[in-house]
């Protein structure tokens, strides 16, 4: 049986109980392994990603992680997003903006539309979340 982190007393500082966290990017790699983690430490995590078996996946590993498939790219897709987070949840506390786009440009060959097509996720959710810092 794993142990929450808020359970070690030496990872107290990582405790995360009564947070919304939404991790992009999550139906594999980094984001998967981000969304495991953020759930150990006692977050509400809101896993986002395109490919629905691959979260549900998690959702079944991870209990209590929320699965939403969206693509990212679309804005209209994270509007929507945005929205049924923040009427569910009221506010949103951690972002991990980890979706990608796969694709083999450079740094400097990656245009201003590439970039913009999952930067902005983390833009939309900040500009709609209201909720007053503590």
């Amino acid at each position: 049986m794993q142990r929450r982190l808020s359970e070690l007393p030496s990872l107290a500082l990582f405790d995360l109980s009564d947070r919304t966290a939404i991790v992009t990017g999550a139906s594999s790699g980094l984001g998967r392994q981000f969304a495991i983690a953020m759930n150990r430490a006692g977050a509400d995590v809101i896993a986002v990603a395109r490919r629905e078996d691959r979260l549900q996946d998690l959702a079944r590993e991870a209990r209590g992680v929320v699965p939403m498939v969206c693509d990212l790219s679309s804005s209209a897709a994270r509007e929507q997003l945005v929205a049924a987070v923040l009427a569910e949840r009221g506010h949103v506390d951690v972002l991990v903006n980890n979706a990608g786009v796969g694709g083999s440009v450079t740094a400097l060959e990656e245009t201003r539309g590439l970039f913009a097509r999952i930067a902005f996720t983390g833009a939309d959710i900040s500009r709609r979340n209201r909720r007053p810092r503590e």
